[in-house]
């Protein structure tokens, strides 16, 4: 059992919809357009009642104490959101299995969408640059190569390819997704090694099973792939090796 399967061992199958369904909002959100995002989605307690404001309150207090969800309701605006990053894309992993998924995504750029911020206050273009990544991972998770290219472009243009290239990072480790990015096709799956690549670099953590893919996929003389198993020849002081290879196609063992 993971650490988060641990975590969550407690929750009922309704309690982990409901937090599957809050992480792929990504962000915070308040109590009040949670709750019209779950009538919005014709859900019902196990009960087959409404959810009412008292039962999400009394949900997000337990899941609070918990340690699943972090409660903001001191703060402006009095958001809440799950609590860890990882647990965040745990949960968005399990929902992407689920037969309610697309009908939740949609459900999610309808209510909250893009085009409601197009102002330039400052909280306008801050809401705004959130959602453009909350569709943009959502947009991965759908594997939906031409809406990932048209809002990586706008992602640029608002200053937020950094916080973007932390969004591919996550959603691939911890562990890898080695599966999920066989899922997708070639021209993402080198952006996407080449983050996780560049974070292995940083952190010193072992590239062995992202090299392992490569090979299996066969993307061993894409040339930004090339270069960057030069680079690991020569940080491992395998200058030859890495000389030789320099212009000269051929596998990486």
């Amino acid at each position: 059992m993971s650490k988060f399967e641990a975590k969550l061992s407690t929750l009922s199958d309704h309690e982990r919809k409901l937090l599957q369904c809050l992480s792929l909002i990504w962000g915070p959100i308040n109590a009040q357009d949670f709750q019209r995002l779950i009538k919005s989605l014709e859900w019902r307690t196990p009960e087959g009642k409404l959810h009412t404001a008292q039962y999400l309150s009394l949900l997000r207090a337990s899941l609070t104490r918990k340690g699943i969800i972090d409660d903001f309701k001191e703060s402006w605006g009095g958001g809440f959101q799950i609590a860890d990053d990882n647990l965040k894309e745990f949960l968005s992993r399990a929902a992407r299995e689920q037969i309610w998924f697309p009908q939740v995504v949609e459900t999610i750029q309808a209510t909250f969408s893009l085009s409601e911020f197009r102002g330039w206050y400052s909280y306008e273009k801050e809401a705004r640059k959130g959602r453009l990544l909350r569709d943009f991972r959502l947009s991965i998770y759908q594997k939906q190569a031409k809406n990932i290219a048209a809002l990586s472009q706008q992602i640029v243009e608002n200053g937020i390819a950094e916080k973007a290239n932390e969004i591919l990072i996550q959603i691939f480790s911890n562990p890898f997704q080695k599966e999920f990015l066989g899922e997708c096709d070639n021209n993402f799956q080198i952006d996407v090694l080449v983050a996780l690549f560049n974070r292995a670099m940083e952190t010193t953590v072992s590239a062995h099973e992202l090299w392992e893919f490569v090979n299996e996929h066969k993307l061993n003389d894409v040339p930004t792939i090339k270069s960057r198993y030069i680079e690991k020849l020569t940080f491992e002081g395998k200058i030859l090796e890495a000389k030789q290879l320099i212009g000269e196609p051929g596998a990486i063992a």
